[in-house]
């Protein structure tokens, strides 16, 4: 498969209460943890997480904000949009994205060697940052600006000519 220039990113992000002193990693190790079980999420807590924090795991996104919002957890790791579910469950004066782990890059694929689908999707990317729509998508839909995105990352063709 061959990937497409990201058009978009969800932050590995730390929610918590507003008082909870967390601004690094470093700070997990004096809190309890949820993360979603099996996620793009948990191997990132597991490295980045002092080994004395406590990490409890669940079964699903919808879960996980839950366990943080019933008090289970202190805090939990996971996507920029769990910010969504709790402004919409009215607790957006309590908790706040504390600081960003990881990215997170989308990105579309196509089949290795499909040139022709690799260059249109690439040039709709493109020309959709550049006219702002993107940007003017993400801020409706996910309510924070949306992060400049690499062209290029190590490792990983966009071209399609390796």
């Amino acid at each position: 498969m061959q990937y497409v220039i990201p058009y978009s990113s969800n932050d590995v992000t730390v929610w918590a209460k507003k008082d909870a002193a967390i601004k690094g990693n470093a700070d997990l190790g004096n809190y309890v943890i949820g993360v979603n079980r099996g996620s793009v999420f948990e191997p990132i807590l597991a490295k980045a997480a002092p080994p004395s924090t406590e990490i409890k795991r669940f079964d699903d996104d919808a879960t996980t904000v839950q366990a943080l919002l019933s008090g289970q957890v202190d805090a939990i790791l996971g996507s920029i949009t769990y910010g969504l579910v709790i402004d919409k469950t009215g607790h957006s004066a309590e908790y706040e994205r504390k600081y960003k782990v990881a990215d997170n890059y989308q990105g579309m694929a196509v089949r290795k060697g499909d040139s022709e689908m690799l260059a249109f999707l690439t040039d709709f990317v493109k020309r959709r940052t550049a006219d702002g729509t993107l940007d003017k998508l993400y801020k409706k839909w996910i309510g924070v600006d949306r992060a400049k995105l690499p062209t290029t990352l190590p490792g990983i063709d966009f071209t399609g000519k390796q």
